[in-house]
């Protein structure tokens, strides 16, 4: 895949033929449902925000909200945001239909979705549909133009132009405490309903799917983000491949190299994922990956920061063997890791209450990071002032904690040190339980 020419001296003063080659790839989503008695369907809400017109379409009211996608094969294949195709109550819709560009409508089927990633893939059954090709995301450059394609608020789809603002943003949490983002920064309008669709460059490559925005106020404040066309491949492989997400366990907790690290440990550049725990028994441990070790390529991926090595190894298929290239006291180091299978079955839980913590929602991590999510910690809580969601609480009077049960079971009547992640940073807090 080749990288733009931005040495071209001769700027177009139309970008109308970039523009055709994308529009009739993108697509509108429509996810439905059957509203229960006396519910306010959220396609009225979306009218009484933001001062939509009532569609004279009957079937149209069956449809609660509106996203975008983007066909990737011309066999029907098509990606969006899995927050598209779910809804708020975290089930999946119960039907979707894809508008084209000609109008047409056709029913669509749900491949597979990871909200960790937020990408979905979804069929209809087509052919000779017009596929948008895709660009190597790892090439896309600040300053980069770009072009924001989707149906924003149901008027029809839509294209604006704006240019990259950052590249392999992370830590916004737009997926979540536990979430795998690398996303691309945008001042391309993008808005409601512009979700799942197409952000390309200027020759109409698909380099990311427009996922959300930034701002108190519903509409585009010039904030954008886009998951990597280059993430969204990921998933959509591993979903045709398995049918839902199956991840790489490394057995390692990571955190981006600062300054401070970067000085400590003689390393060029501020980069790299240092490692801060192994977890014994695993995969790194086997390996003989030990704390301190910076991580700076894994293969011939380069890893900038601890959300890289997080989306290398997860993604990796479990038995597989990654070669990393670490520093280790100043001096180079190659470890060869084998990669485990990541559980995820404890994280697709429901957040629950323990007893002891009353106010305080907790969904059991499971996979390489462990530990108990805090989801949610309500105002009137006893603990709203130490606890906040986000936070992962590992440890419970030095016993590890993976589960609500042992969570329960490691608290005592009285102070308990807690030990959680916040962020990339892992701090101990005194709380005090009654029972």
């Amino acid at each position: 895949m080749t990288a733009l020419d931005r040495a071209q001296k001769e700027r177009p003063t139309s970008f109308a033929d970039v523009v055709k080659r994308i529009t009739p790839s993108v697509v509108s989503v429509f996810p439905a449902r059957l509203a229960k008695p006396g519910e306010v369907p959220e396609d009225e809400l979306l009218k009484r925000f933001f001062g939509a017109k009532k569609t004279d379409d009957e079937e149209d009211d069956r449809f609660h909200s509106v996203g975008s996608g983007v066909i990737i094969s011309a066999d029907g294949y098509i990606l969006t945001n899995s927050h598209v195709v779910h809804l708020q109550s975290g089930k999946l819709a119960d039907e979707i239909v894809v508008e084209l560009s000609n109008k047409w409508r056709l029913p669509a089927k749900i491949i597979g979705a990871d909200p960790k990633v937020d990408i979905a893939v979804i069929k209809i059954d087509a052919k000779d549909l017009p596929a948008l090709p895709m660009a190597d995301s790892a090439r896309v450059e600040v300053g980069d133009l770009v072009f924001a394609v989707g149906n924003p608020f149901k008027v029809g789809i839509t294209a604006t132009m704006g240019m990259v603002s950052a590249t392999h943003r992370s830590g916004i949490k737009l997926t979540g405490a536990d979430g795998y983002e690398d996303f691309i920064q945008t001042d391309a309008a993008i808005n409601p309903g512009n979700s799942g669709g197409a952000l390309c460059d200027a020759r109409g490559r698909l380099v990311g799917i427009n996922t959300a925005i930034v701002g108190g106020f519903g509409g585009n404040v010039g904030i954008g983000f886009a998951v990597t066309v280059n993430l969204a491949r990921r998933v959509l492989f591993n979903v045709l491949e398995n049918g839902e997400p199956v991840r790489g366990f490394a057995g390692v907790r990571v955190k981006s190299v600062d300054d401070a690290a970067a000085h400590a440990r003689k390393l060029a550049d501020v980069r790299g994922a240092m490692v801060e725990e192994v977890l014994d028994p695993g995969p790194a441990a086997k390996a003989g990956l030990k704390k301190g070790d910076v991580i700076l390529r894994v293969g011939d991926e380069d890893i900038g920061d601890a959300p890289a090595f997080r989306i290398a190894t997860a993604f990796a298929a479990p038995g597989a063997q990654l070669v990393l290239h670490c520093v280790r006291d100043g001096e180079p180091v190659e470890i060869s890791l084998t990669v485990g299978k990541q559980d995820d079955t404890a994280t697709a839980g429901t957040a629950m209450e323990i007893e002891s913590l009353p106010g305080v929602r907790l969904r059991e991590q499971g996979g390489a990071d462990g530990g108990l999510l805090v989801e949610t910690v309500a105002a009137d809580s006893a603990f709203a002032k130490q606890l906040e969601a986000g936070m992962v609480i590992l440890e419970i009077n030095d016993t590890k904690i993976p589960t609500r049960v042992a969570a329960a079971a490691a608290l005592q009547p009285g102070p308990n040190k807690i030990r959680v992640r916040r962020d990339e940073l892992t701090e101990t807090l005194s709380l005090r339980v009654s029972r």
